[in-house]
């Protein structure tokens, strides 16, 4: 485990067992140590010290198994706050369950919101597209706004819900490894595309093993959406709801789109389009 913190004050103290804050305000940075050396981890150092003083104890944290390590040290004050990046909504729904920490931490997940991915779906096949979302855990209602509740595809085999897909133009792929995972996606996306399906991705490598197109959210979006999270806790000195990233890219796989009649696709129109449609969504 490691903690950076960045601060005038800095007082940190790396134990075996334990590490100890400083009474100053802080931004700190927690991370397992397979996660020090990784390129984000190098980043959001320089960021967090560019970003300067704060009058909030702020630790950003890089995955839920980290946020588990770092909470089982039983060293968090009433007053600091957790901001926990790259996991999943899945990952972060369960482990808040059972967590009695819950003002106290929040998160940007990493896969995009699943109504950015039915919208892009709507803008390719059609607002009329018939748009299915394969769901296996029985949490998975609560987990879904209720206009999208409609799209839900309950799966009782991971391995059967493909022949019950019916008339379908689009599969929206979430990070739920019972359905989706590296050993299954490939001819998952291959039985789909032999039924003229679109898959949607929710990572820009998907479109390299058979999804139509994706949405991705890039370093820099990651981290511009962190700093707001940052300037809201520093203005209310509470943290926000947890959210998805404000900002996403989209990768096409041109060849599939032009197989299944998708020609002239304008990336950045459509990129456009759904930040648009996303920023509204949020005023309203």
């Amino acid at each position: 485990m490691s903690v950076l913190s960045i601060t005038k004050c800095i007082i940190i103290s790396i134990l075996t067992a334990s590490i100890s804050f400083s009474t100053c305000a802080e931004i700190g940075i927690y991370a397992n140590a397979d996660d020090r050396n990784s390129e984000i981890y190098s980043n959001l150092n320089r960021l967090v010290a560019e970003h300067g003083d704060t009058k909030e104890d702020i630790v950003i944290v890089l995955g839920i198994q980290a946020l588990s390590n770092l909470l089982s040290e039983k060293i968090h004050h009433a007053d600091t706050h957790f901001i926990v990046l790259l996991l999943t909504k899945r990952e972060f729904d369960k482990f808040q369950k059972g967590n009695k920490f819950k003002s106290n931490i929040t998160a940007i997940y990493s896969e995009p919101a699943i109504e950015a991915q039915v919208f892009l779906g709507k803008t390719l096949f059609g607002v009329d597209a018939k748009i299915k979302i394969p769901t296996f855990d029985e949490l998975d209602n609560s987990l879904y706004h209720e206009e999208i509740r409609q799209y839900l595809m309950p799966v009782k085999k991971p391995k059967s819900w493909l022949r019950n897909i019916g008339n379908t133009d689009v599969v929206i792929a979430t990070p739920d490894d019972d359905i989706f995972s590296q050993s299954n996606i490939v001819p998952i996306a291959l039985s789909l595309y032999r039924r003229r399906i679109g898959l949607i991705g929710y990572s820009e490598k998907m479109i390299d093993v058979g999804a139509i197109a994706s949405l991705y959210v890039t370093r820099d979006d990651l981290f511009d959406s962190l700093f707001e999270v940052i300037k809201y806790t520093e203005k209310y000195s509470k943290l926000p709801k947890p959210t998805h990233s404000k900002k996403y890219r989209v990768a096409i796989n041109k060849v599939l789109a032009k197989t299944l009649g998708l020609h002239s696709i304008d990336v950045k129109f459509i990129e456009e389009t759904i930040n648009n449609y996303l920023r509204v969504g949020e005023e309203t």
